[in-house]
């Protein structure tokens, strides 16, 4: 699979729509901060022929740090896409009817990016174990989660990739000439334009195993691994048998797998593109 940055950053969202959701909804911090949010929909105006994603277009170098529309501080890069990471905007929906209901004791996030999922899973979690390989990535993944989590759940933070052995793999990051898509990262895509990185590699079951925690039952598994699902799956088979409900992003060319999820005991409640749900069928949806 080859494909080219421009390919994959076209945005599901109409640009009217997503210029009104990121100007009424996210809010700088600090004076600089305001400053550049300001004139991000201004830049994404302007070069509406480029990638969709609003976080492309903070002006300048500098982190950014921003609250979001539910209260929440995160640092997010420009020319990148950490403000949708950050905020979930694009997977509101997502957020709102498959995830928060279902947050209580222990969550897994599989793919945690810079923790948009993990840091509202802190709030109201006991135990948060979030997976992120890369390493820039999971520098603000931990900032965020000192940022929002101090003082709430315990989060176990680990710097690896999710996959079907343990050892090292190669991570390649689409980019070109002007924007990188950390969102796009996989062991398993090839990209006409990328960057690669090299990374640990182990199982979801070593990793859960060796934590030590003992832990029963899981109350929601967030993956998104950018296409490595398929071959992480069967690395996960005892960890998933602990788990009530699954959200997964499952690519194109990999939908098998929700025969596999059927055969572990699970029912597939709903799907949004290419986002499914899946409860164990001794729970209820919500």
């Amino acid at each position: 699979e080859d494909m080219s940055l421009r390919s994959i950053l076209r945005s599901p969202h109409s640009a009217m729509l997503s210029l009104y959701r990121y100007l009424f909804k996210v809010k700088g911090v600090r004076a600089k901060d305001c400053l550049k949010l300001l004139f991000t929909p201004l830049n994404y105006l302007v070069h509406l022929g480029t990638p969709g994603f609003m976080g492309y277009h903070i002006p300048g170098s500098e982190v950014v740090l921003i609250r979001t529309w539910d209260d929440f501080l995160f640092v997010v890069r420009p020319k990148a896409p950490d403000l949708e990471y950050a905020t979930l905007i694009p997977e509101y929906y997502e957020l709102i009817k498959w995830f928060l209901p279902n947050v209580s004791e222990v969550v897994i996030d599989v793919g945690a990016n810079v923790g948009g999922y993990t840091v509202r899973a802190c709030k109201q979690a006991k135990i948060v174990i979030a997976i992120e390989p890369q390493r820039e990535v999971f520098k603000l993944l931990k900032l965020n989660t000192n940022i929002n989590c101090e003082g709430k759940a315990k989060v176990i933070l680990l710097n690896k990739a999710v996959g079907d052995r343990q050892g090292i793999a190669y991570l390649e990051i689409p980019k070109d000439e002007m924007y990188e898509y950390a969102g796009g990262a996989s062991i398993v895509r090839r990209y006409s334009s990328s960057r690669r990185e090299s990374i640990e590699i182990d199982t979801l079951d070593n990793i859960i195993d060796s934590l030590g925690l003992n832990i029963e039952t899981i109350d929601l598994i967030k993956i998104d691994i950018e296409g490595a699902e398929a071959i992480a799956f069967k690395g996960m088979i005892r960890t998933l048998n602990k788990a009530r409900r699954v959200m997964i992003e499952i690519s194109d060319g990999n939908e098998w797998l929700v025969g596999e999820f059927i055969k572990l005991g699970f029912k597939l409640v709903e799907r949004r593109r290419r986002n499914y749900f899946f409860v164990k069928n001794t729970e209820s949806f919500g």
